[in-house]
């Protein structure tokens, strides 16, 4: 188990070529610290570090339960990030909360959990 900033283990990853072939990005909602995870700002730039040490091939599943990260804008987030010759490429349907924790119309926020898989391909 690693106990460090995400980032930094991740770019040590990519400078040493330690590769993954399933990488889980599952950011904390809440935390404390001298620096918080915006999903906003830094989803895309945690997907783009996850993805330069996925092997050819592999997979990265992406998690969110933030309330206040539509659906739709976590896809958006997460598709951003594969970059410098890699792509992502939605291996499943979407999924979220779904049935088991219907969220009513007027409250959008209910659907607060989100994942993605992607096989990353170069």
């Amino acid at each position: 188990m690693l106990a460090e900033d995400v980032f930094r283990a991740l770019d040590r990853f990519r400078r040493t070529g330690r590769t993954f072939d399933r990488i889980v990005l599952d950011p904390p909602a809440f935390s404390k610290g001298e620096r918080t995870f915006s999903a906003k700002q830094d989803y895309p730039r945690l997907v783009a570090a996850a993805a330069r040490v996925t092997d050819d091939g592999g997979w990265l599943v992406a998690a969110s339960n933030q309330g206040e990260l539509s659906p739709r804008a976590f896809d958006g987030l997460v598709a951003d990030g594969p970059q410098e010759g890699r792509r992502g490429r939605a291996a499943r349907p979407r999924r979220h909360s779904g049935g088991r924790l219907p969220a009513a119309t007027w409250f959008p926020e209910g659907r607060y959990l989100k994942v993605r898989v992607l096989r990353i391909l170069r």
